[in-house]
């Protein structure tokens, strides 16, 4: 047991679904790409942690190509182009699991990586690049073409997912179907209109429409629009949905922060803010199959949300007021590798102690519990709290926020230092000599707890 953890509660993980394999076709099983560093992470596995991933990982592509445009580090075609993809990407998955037909991690990509049309999508930019080396003065004569695409993409996308959440009140409307497989084959034919590629525009125009989806029965629910999603309930969908939103959250930030002069320390930080509360989620799924959405760390309570508020406002009066303060210098880049180490620190002990750690102090000691003392844990007591601590100090450095680092670090003294004395008295009770004689050999590495 790691000393933040709490007794798990037996609540039945999220049911992701797959469905059968077609009478017509045989089953193959789907072969697992590579974990990340051996845990089980980013493969082809539908599981509460690859959906986060992978949601995630396409709301950055998304973020990033927003940065990238904003502060005009990559021209409009291309950053339209990856901002449609993403946003249709997300919106694939999220909406084929209200409607129960996710395919699963496939669904992301409108069925699977294979089907020819999802390969001119990819071809797209290769296209591009090639004509944009050997046709110049192309695009920049047929510009308004290239708006009428995002103009078009934007549309169609918007009328495949109404027609799809539409189904949620009328699972047998075939018109519905129809249009929204015809919605899908105009977005397609727009984003290679985007990027003035002729040759891609040219194959997905003679490409058959797309097949799916089916008709079956939605899910009922009491989200926006009275749909399933936004709902606290841990399913596909909010899941995807989280991780898809915190991607273009830490996408745009990061992209900011190496692109953006004036707002790299804002772009930084909240980039990182984004990075922790995905893997937040991540490294708890991977663990316990009672994960809830809560382990987004999403509501943590409304001092969390006025410190890191405060954190972004006073980088904004700062950069009013006396801009010169928030110009990024040498310590700012150290603070961002504090923060980065930080973050893996705390990744790191949530990896290490396994089932065992939670977000909530154990108030009663299980039979499964135990003492966490390998890895990490040999050397910090509490790596969690020494992480977070560290990390949230690191943001306002790396911000330029003096005010906000000292707050911080009073603040946060006085929050671990009666978290810590009261989870270290139940430890003690779970655990008698076993923790002392651990308390002996490790510390905690904060200002004022050894």
């Amino acid at each position: 047991m790691s000393p933040s953890a709490s007794p798990p509660r037996r609540v039945p993980a999220v049911h992701l679904r797959t469905p059968p394999a077609s009478p017509s076709r045989r089953s193959r099983p789907s072969a697992p790409l590579n974990n990340v560093f051996g845990f089980p992470l980013a493969t082809a596995e539908h599981t509460p942690q690859n959906v986060a991933f992978y949601g995630f990982v396409v709301g950055v592509a998304g973020g990033a190509a927003m940065s990238l445009r904003w502060t005009d580090s990559a021209n409009l075609a291309s950053c339209a182009f990856v901002m449609l993809l993403s946003v249709g990407c997300g919106l694939e998955y999220v909406t084929r699991a209200v409607l129960r037909q996710e395919e699963g991690l496939k669904s992301f990509f409108f069925g699977g990586p294979t089907a020819r049309e999802n390969l001119l999508l990819l071809a797209s930019p290769v296209e591009y690049a090639l004509r944009s080396w050997l046709l110049p003065s192309f695009a920049p004569r047929l510009a308004v073409v290239s708006s009428v695409g995002v103009i078009l993409a934007i549309a169609a996308q918007n009328v495949r997912t109404f027609s799809l959440v539409g189904l949620n009140a009328g699972p047998k409307d075939r018109r519905a179907l129809r249009i929204s497989r015809v919605a899908l084959h105009i977005w397609r034919c727009a984003l290679h209109l985007t990027l003035l590629n002729p040759v891609c525009f040219a194959m997905q125009i003679l490409s058959p429409k797309a097949s799916g989806p089916r008709l079956s029965l939605p899910e009922a629910g009491c989200g926006p629009f009275g749909l399933p999603i936004f709902d606290g309930a841990h399913t596909p969908q909010n899941i995807a949905a989280h991780a898809y939103l915190l991607g273009v959250t830490a996408g745009a930030g990061l992209a900011a922060g190496f692109c953006s002069t004036p707002f790299r320390g804002l772009g930084f930080f909240i980039g990182m803010l984004a990075v922790f509360h995905v893997l937040e989620y991540i490294c708890t799924a991977m663990h316990r199959p009672d994960v809830k959405m809560s382990a987004f760390l999403l509501r943590n309570g409304k001092e969390y949300y006025l410190a890191m508020t405060a954190g972004a406002i006073e980088f904004l009066v700062w950069h009013s007021l006396w801009p010169a303060i928030n110009v990024f210098r040498w310590w700012n880049w150290i603070a961002l590798v504090v923060v980065i180490a930080a973050q893996c620190l705390r990744s790191a002990a949530m990896l290490t102690a396994g089932a065992n750690f939670t977000h909530l102090v154990a108030d009663e000691k299980e039979p499964s519990h135990t003492l966490v003392t390998n890895g990490i844990y040999s050397t910090f007591r509490h790596p969690a709290y020494t992480a977070f601590y560290y990390w949230a100090i690191g943001t306002q450095l790396m911000a330029g926020n003096p005010i906000c680092t000292l707050a911080f670090a009073v603040a946060l003294i006085r929050f671990f230092g009666d978290r810590i004395e009261y989870e270290e008295m139940r430890l003690l009770e779970f655990f008698g000599d076993q923790y002392a004689e651990y308390q002996k050999t490790t510390g905690v590495w904060i200002p004022s707890f050894g």
